[in-house]
């Protein structure tokens, strides 16, 4: 879909991500979001699969009604770390480099 944004996250950058936390001995309870920084729509995201695994294939962008899924989905769903980066000193990196390492 090209109308919804996320935050496509590689399991390992997350596993960092939570060991930064808990080594931390943090006192500021609550909920944090870790996600690979940046945005990208599933159409992009696709594409940039493809690219990076030398597929050569053609990609339709489609919106969310075209899908019709049963469930709502937010069009901008990218998560902000910055409480995290605050309390951890740690930034996420870019989802394509992770993507990049992810397929390779």
């Amino acid at each position: 879909m090209d109308d919804q944004v996320g935050s496509p996250t590689y399991t390992k950058d997350l596993a960092k991500a939570i060991r930064a936390l808990t080594d931390k001995k943090i006192m500021d309870f609550g909920i944090y979001h870790v996600s690979n920084s940046g945005g990208v729509s599933w159409y992009k995201y696709a594409k940039a699969i493809l690219n990076i695994s030398g597929i050569k294939a053609k990609v339709v962008p489609i919106s969310s009604k075209e899908l019709a899924k049963p469930a709502r989905r937010p069009a901008m769903s990218v998560m902000d770390n910055s409480k995290f980066e605050k309390v951890t000193g740690y930034r996420m990196r870019g989802s394509k480099s992770a993507l990049q390492e992810y397929l390779n």
